[in-house]
C-alpha cells in the first residue's frame, strides 16, 4: 500500500478545478436537482443522497456526502467528474445530448396526449422504446472514461489490481443505477482492469487527463 499525501494531492486538483472554472454545488440547494431525483426516483432512489452529478461546470454533491468525504474521496471523486468536465467542453453538443441518449428520445411520447382529439397521435407511443432497459449507449462510453480514473488510482495506491472494486464498478454500467446503461459486464470489468493493469506497469494511457491524474498523485506519494 503506497502511502499519500491526499489533502496536498487534493489541493493541487483544486487548482485544476479552479482553472478550469469548476464549481461544487449541494445539491438540496438546487429545485433542479430535486425535480431530477424525482424523475430518476423510480430507477434510482439514492439520487439526491448518494450521487454525484455533473452539468456543465457545476458538480452537484449530496450535502452529507460531501461532509463525510475523506480527501483521497473527493480527490477520486473530482477527477472522475472533472473528466466529464472536459469531455463535454470538448464535445459541447455531442456529449450532453450522447449522454442522455437514448431515454431522451421518448420525450415526443408525451404527444400521444394528443389522442383525445386525434387518434394518430397515438403512434408518438413508439417513442416509448426509447426507454427499453439494456439499450447500448454513449453514456456507457463517457462513463467509462470516468471510472477508468477510479480504477486507476485505487490500483496504484494498493499496488495491485483491485478486483473487489472493479466488480463493483462494473455493477454500476449494468444495473439500475445509470438505468442499465450496458449488457457487456465482462467488457467494462476487461477496460477496467486494463486500466488498472496499464498503471501498475506505468505505462502512460490514451486519456491525457488521467495521465494527468497520476501524475499529481505521485507528487504526492512518500518514498
Amino acid at each position: 500500500m503506497r502511502k499519500i499525501d491526499w489533502d496536498a494531492a487534493y489541493k493541487e486538483l483544486e487548482q485544476k478545478q479552479a482553472a478550469l472554472g469548476v464549481q461544487i454545488l449541494m445539491k438540496d440547494t438546487s429545485r433542479t436537482q430535486r425535480f431530477i431525483g424525482l424523475l430518476l426516483k423510480p430507477f434510482n432512489d439514492r439520487y439526491m443522497t448518494g450521487f454525484i452529478t455533473t452539468l456543465g461546470k457545476n458538480v452537484w454533491w449530496p450535502r452529507e456526502v460531501w461532509a463525510k468525504k475523506s480527501a483521497r474521496g473527493k480527490f477520486s471523486t473530482m477527477a472522475h467528474e472533472l473528466q466529464h468536465v472536459l469531455d463535454r467542453c470538448d464535445h459541447p453538443f455531442m456529449f450532453p445530448f450522447t449522454y442522455i441518449a437514448p431515454q431522451i428520445l421518448a420525450l415526443p411520447s408525451f404527444l400521444a396526449l394528443g389522442a383525445f382529439w386525434n387518434l394518430h397521435f397515438l403512434w408518438f407511443l413508439l417513442a416509448l422504446a426509447a426507454l427499453i432497459p439494456g439499450i447500448p449507449t454513449k453514456r456507457a462510453y463517457w462513463e467509462l472514461r470516468g471510472y477508468k480514473i477510479n480504477v486507476s488510482l485505487r490500483c496504484f495506491e494498493e499496488e495491485e489490481i483491485a478486483v473487489e472494486f472493479i466488480e463493483g464498478a462494473t455493477k454500476v454500467f449494468t444495473g439500475p443505477s445509470y438505468y442499465w446503461m450496458c449488457r457487456d459486464g465482462d467488457k467494462i470489468y476487461g477496460v477496467l482492469s486494463s486500466a488498472g493493469k496499464q498503471t501498475l506497469m506505468e505505462e502512460r494511457h490514451s486519456e491525457a487527463w488521467l495521465n494527468d491524474v497520476l501524475d499529481i498523485v505521485k507528487r504526492h506519494t512518500r518514498s
